[in-house]
């Protein structure tokens, strides 16, 4: 669901979406490439194409990797639609499956 084949589908079918004047929000997409990319970072790189990367094996536990999705989303929203404090704000009430006060931190750092 966040693999990078996942990812490359996301930004070329909305880029085609969009193109062929298809009507195509720009809040969903964003966030779902957001946490891909969140995803791709936490677990090291792809193992598809062979690109890992070491020093992003930081995030030992699926908690660690978990947080750094929400962070993803939470950025996701932020782009879509300049709105920091809502990109918090959606991440905690819908993404998060619990709640963790050190996690409010580091949304608002990525934001």
């Amino acid at each position: 669901m966040f693999g990078a084949n996942t990812l490359l589908v996301k930004i070329f079918g909305s880029i085609g979406a969009v193109s062929t004047s298809l009507d195509l929000g720009k809040g969903g997409p964003l966030v779902h490439i957001s946490s891909c990319i969140a995803s791709l970072l936490a677990h090291g790189g792809p193992d598809n194409y062979r690109l890992k990367w070491r020093c992003l094996r930081y995030f030992n536990s699926d908690r660690d990797r978990m947080d750094i999705i929400t962070c993803g989303s939470s950025s996701g929203v932020c782009a879509a639609f300049c709105a920091p404090v809502g990109g918090v704000l959606f991440a905690l009430e819908e993404v998060a499956t619990w709640w963790r006060s050190e996690e409010m931190n580091s949304e608002v750092v990525f934001v």
